[in-house]
This record gives structure tokens, sequence and C-alpha cells, in this order.
């Protein structure tokens, strides 16, 4: 973070860098940390519901702004080594906090409008349905109460549009790489290699999240 700090004046990647960085640390604390003594205690959303669900609602808004975040990072590149007068305009000087601002006023509304995540230890993850794993009388109708179609969309429209917008960016890179190699050395790559591993990792941890949202897994299968 410090070193992305000092450059957080020199490009407009660097300031959407350190946004996702602080979105980062703040969820790396809660998965770590809150999770790793969820999962000892074998704790539920009824064994502390206020803690619980405070955690959930923090839990839930920084990875939408981080995601979210994360997409305006690929957009930033893509853009400048593809259309840099369209970067300019759309992430230039102070512009750039529009994306912040954007960001968080859309994990705002996750907090307003939509129940947070609340981890289970009887899965050892997040699920919106506080009583998932314990049998109910109505599970239908517990299902539906608790069934958010958009953030399944949201999670699928990242994992989609960052892969298609680095795409753009790779077909790109290369075709001004094979123009003039002089011009384009080896360092362009290895400088967007990171960010592009980065939203590797965040692709799958989509998917993820919304098979085990949607699929049912057996308390057999796994050891308590």
């Amino acid at each position: 973070m410090y070193s992305i700090w000092k450059h957080f004046h020199e490009n407009s990647c660097y300031k959407l860098l350190f946004y996702i960085g602080i979105a980062d640390l703040g969820v790396l604390w809660i998965l770590g940390f809150f999770t790793g003594w969820l999962s000892l205690s074998g704790a539920v959303f009824c064994s502390s519901p206020t803690l619980m669900y405070l955690v959930g609602v923090a839990a839930t808004a920084l990875w939408i702004a981080e995601s979210s975040a994360d997409l305006a990072l690929a957009l930033n590149r893509c853009l400048e080594f593809g259309f840099k007068k369209l970067c300019r305009l759309l992430f230039s000087g102070n512009r750039v906090f529009i994306w912040f601002f954007t960001s968080s006023l859309y994990a705002l509304g996750y907090v307003v409008f939509i129940k947070p995540l609340l981890y289970s230890s009887l899965f050892f993850t997040w699920f919106f349905d506080p009583f998932v794993g314990y049998p109910t009388a109505d599970e239908q109708q517990q299902q539906e109460e608790y069934e958010y179609w958009w953030h399944p969309w949201h999670n699928c429209l990242v994992a989609f549009l960052s892969p298609f917008i680095y795409l753009v960016f790779a077909l790109k890179l290369f075709y001004d790489v094979r123009a003039n190699r002089r011009e384009f050395g080896v360092s362009v790559s290895e400088m967007d290699s990171a960010q592009i591993r980065l939203q590797f990792i965040d692709i799958a941890l989509q998917f993820i999240d919304i098979e085990l949202q949607f699929i049912d897994i057996a308390l057999q299968f796994i050891d308590i």
C-alpha cells in the first residue's frame, strides 16, 4: 500500500489500485481472522446475530466495492494502451474519483437494500440465508425470502467482463509489441501481469460463490 501511495498522483491506475487495496485489506481481515475464529468455535448466525450481521454488512459492501472497482481498473488499463484520448476523458485528474464514488455508492446500495451475507461454520462459507443447513417448516418460502438474484448476476458480470476487457487489452498489446518491439518491451507485460493475475483470482472467487449459493452440499461430505 505504501509503494502504491508513493505513486498515487502519477497515474490514475495507482489511485484505483489504492482504492482496491483498502477494500482488499478490509476483506482479508474479515475472511482471515473473523471467519477463522467462527470456524474454530463452530458459530452460526444464531450464536452472535448482531456481530454476525454487522460483519456481514462490512464484508458484503467491501466485496461489492472492490469487485466493481476491478472493472474500472481493467477498463483504465485497456483504454490507456489503446484509446488514450478516451482514457484521459474518463480517468484524468480528479475524474478518477467519480469511479470511487460510483463503486462506493453501489456498495452502499447493497447495505441499504439487500440483506448481507452471513457466515455458517456448517459449510465454512457465507450465505444470504441465516438458517442454511437447518430444517425449517417451509424451506421453499425460506429460500425465496433470502434469495437475491442480483448478487449472482453481479458476480457473473464481473467474471465475464473482466477477462473480456483484458482480452481486448492483451490483443492490443500484442499488436503493438509486434509492430514496434523497441517501443513496447517486456517491461510492459510484466507491469500488468500482476493485475491480470489478480483479476483471474477474482473471477475464480465469483464462480465459487455462485456455485455455493445455489448448489446444495451434503453435510456428510464435510468433516466437522
